[in-house]
């Protein structure tokens, strides 16, 4: 991460600078040019963000700077034959396709059988919707559906146009998650449990951390629809100021506004549908800061407001209301799907003992889990609030969500419930608007 973090510093200021000066010298070109080889050959994930970035500023320096603009694109677009032909380990790549489409598509589609056929999945991959690479549930993905292992990064685009609901959903249920970019945990510390960023001195620790977390994560949510919906006054803005005239000097301002909604609707498009929710927080931190950046831009932005003409203020101004108002409906949409997240952490796989045995798990959601459902064939249990426990290590990483702190579950499954040779588990999670999320669904099989 802190090679795509300088990187990005490094080329958006560079050419941020560029655009000031209406020309992009050898120095400035060079600082571009070494923020692209860090941010592009660093993480395979934003090996096309320069690609962007340099696209947005490109109109702005073309007349007075070609060859090093074409110099920087070049080199940017090297970065995607670069990846396509560095040797990698297979198992990073099937373990991302699993997380992604595995544990976070299909649980996000209304239409399962529908979804499976638009990604080219059979019907045992549908079994496992909700599993990931690290918790199998007791599959052998190699074995079960080797074809998810096999799609490609962009697989997900193939429902662009067909289940938009889906990727939408799966957006909203990831984007909470992504709130605190720091690990629970850094390592050991003396006489602690953990060692985490608390115990460290106060000029290493993040002032935007801690400001994000006292945001409810339902708000967090709606933050961050908002930061992807400003990609459309961005781009008023960027366009109209391109022409010659009275807004051509704000040229440089809109580019890198533009470039900051870049790097946060890129990184979290890559986070949900590269990785999913595994560590989910971690792969979306260029977008995190970004998304801070934009809060410092905002103040700039309605004091030179009176500096441009009429009518861009007018076509800016309607474009930001109707990016506030998207945000705002798609964030009362998001809160009406099923977008809790949750583990069962035992039992591990399929086998349980036919006597009995412990489930446990863990359920959070932005609206706060109600109850939890559980149920073994034909027979349904409830715990409600009252019966969950503690939770530290969850509030230090999902510290947004309203009921981190208390969302551990426990339940007894008798002998009685296991008298088939497999039976069906489902664990559900509502919250308090009513909304039902399944967590984990397999085929129990009791053993002596």
């Amino acid at each position: 991460e802190f090679p795509v973090l300088f990187g990005a510093y490094f080329l958006m200021g560079a050419l941020g600078a560029g655009l000031l000066r209406e020309v992009l010298p050898r120095w400035l070109a060079v600082i571009a040019g070494t923020g692209i080889v860090m941010v592009a050959f660093a993480k395979e994930q934003f090996f096309l963000l320069p690609l962007l970035l340099v696209a947005a500023a490109a109109p702005g320096l073309w007349v007075a700077s070609r060859r090093p603009v074409i110099v920087l694109a070049a080199l940017a677009a090297l970065a995607v034959a670069w990846h396509a032909l560095v040797p990698r380990s297979p198992s990073i790549a099937f373990a991302n396709r699993a997380d992604t489409y595995l544990g976070v598509v299909l649980p996000a589609s209304d239409d399962r059988g529908a979804t499976l056929s638009k990604l080219g999945l059979s019907e045992p991959c549908g079994q496992l919707s909700g599993a990931t690479w690290y918790l199998t549930r007791g599959a052998n993905l190699r074995e079960e559906c080797p074809e998810v292992l096999a799609l490609r990064s962009t697989a997900f685009l193939t429902l662009v146009f067909s289940e938009p609901r889906t990727l939408a959903r799966a957006v909203a249920r990831v984007a909470p998650s992504t709130q605190n970019p720091l690990p629970g945990n850094i390592g050991m510390v003396a006489r602690e449990p953990l060692g985490t960023i608390a115990t460290k001195p106060w000029w290493l620790r993040s002032i935007w951390v801690p400001a994000a977390m006292l945001l409810p994560a339902a708000w967090y949510l709606g933050l961050v629809l908002f930061g992807l919906a400003l990609v459309f006054p961005a781009l008023v803005f960027w366009a109209a100021t391109l022409r010659r005239g009275p807004d051509a000097d704000a040229h440089p301002f809109a580019a890198h506004g533009l470039m900051l909604v870049l790097v946060v609707c890129y990184s979290m498009a890559t986070t949900v549908f590269g990785d999913g929710l595994a560590e989910s927080a971690r792969h979306n931190l260029p977008g995190f800061v970004a998304m801070a950046a934009i809060a410092v831009f905002v103040p700039f932005a309605l004091d030179g407001i009176g500096r441009v003409g009429p009518w861009l203020r007018v076509a800016v101004g309607v474009a930001c209301v109707a990016a506030i108002a998207g945000a705002v409906w798609a964030t009362a949409w998001a809160l009406r799907q099923p977008i809790a997240i949750g583990v069962l952490d035992a039992p591990p796989g399929r086998e349980v003992s036919r006597q009995g045995f412990l489930l446990r798990g863990w359920a959070l959601d932005p609206l706060r889990v109600r109850v939890i459902r559980i149920r073994v064939g034909d027979q349904e249990a409830k715990l409600g609030r009252d019966a969950f426990f503690p939770s530290p290590e969850l509030s230090r990483i999902y510290g947004g969500y309203p009921d981190a702190k208390f969302a551990n579950f426990e339940f007894a499954v008798p002998a009685a419930w296991l008298a088939m040779p497999q039976v069906p588990l489902r664990i559900e999670a509502e919250n308090e608007a009513g909304v039902v999320s399944v967590f984990d669904e397999r085929r129990l099989r009791p053993v002596p």
